[in-house]
């Protein structure tokens, strides 16, 4: 088992020390960039990367954040929340397309199944007139 620290616990920090670090520029920075398909371009996946608002600088508000940076920041997730409402409506049709498709397939799925039962029937039935003439 590893000895404690020797001296005194580090005292915890104060609110403007911890302030200062709590939000940075890279911290509202997207980390990768999101792929989805657009609808246009069904073949293709589109790289979609959103600008976050410019915040101004900590050091001159000594790290509080100003009703500006808030509002630049609703802003921003307004219109992010905007463009996630549009991929899911069109995720949705595409979804509903997708389930018709489907569905047709099906079908037609299951009247091959049946034409090969047929079919299979046909050639059971001439098998053994075959065998019996030989």
């Amino acid at each position: 088992m590893a000895d404690p620290p020797a001296g005194e616990p580090e005292p915890s920090p104060t609110n403007t020390q911890r302030g200062a670090q709590l939000f940075t520029r890279e911290d509202f920075e997207p980390i990768v960039p999101r792929k989805r398909r657009s609808p246009r371009n069904r073949n293709k996946a589109t790289t979609v990367t959103y600008s976050n608002p410019e915040f101004g600088t900590f050091e001159d508000n000594n790290g509080r954040v100003t009703t500006k940076e808030v509002r630049q920041l609703i802003n921003s997730l307004k219109e992010i929340i905007t463009h996630q409402t549009t991929v899911i409506e069109s995720t949705k049709a595409e979804i509903l397309e997708v389930k018709h498709d489907q569905n047709i397939l099906r079908d037609q799925n299951e009247k091959l199944h049946e034409e090969i039962r047929a079919l299979r029937e046909r050639i059971e039935a001439l098998t053994p007139a075959a065998l019996t003439r030989s």
